[in-house]
């Protein structure tokens, strides 16, 4: 794509995961969390926001608040 990752912020769009609150997937997802916020810190990237997909998904309706219904392959979710 030829761009500079050093010049470009990044917006990683984190799964919503309700279904699994044990301290064990609490854990693993701060893990992951931290391995991508690593690697994008070696590639010398600016900035990161690291939000829900729901979030994303009313910001991109040009919506603050609302009601996403998120329809996956394995789960649907409500989030008000």
């Amino acid at each position: 794509m030829k761009v500079k990752p050093s010049s470009q912020p990044v917006v990683v769009s984190l799964p919503l995961c309700h279904y699994d609150d044990t301290n064990s997937a609490k854990a693993s997802r701060h893990q992951l969390k931290e391995a991508i916020c690593s690697a994008l810190f070696d590639m010398n990237v600016p900035s990161v926001c690291a939000l829900n997909q729901a979030t994303l998904a009313l910001f991109a309706a040009n919506q603050t608040s609302g009601i996403v219904v998120n329809i996956g392959f394995q789960v649907t979710s409500v989030v008000p």
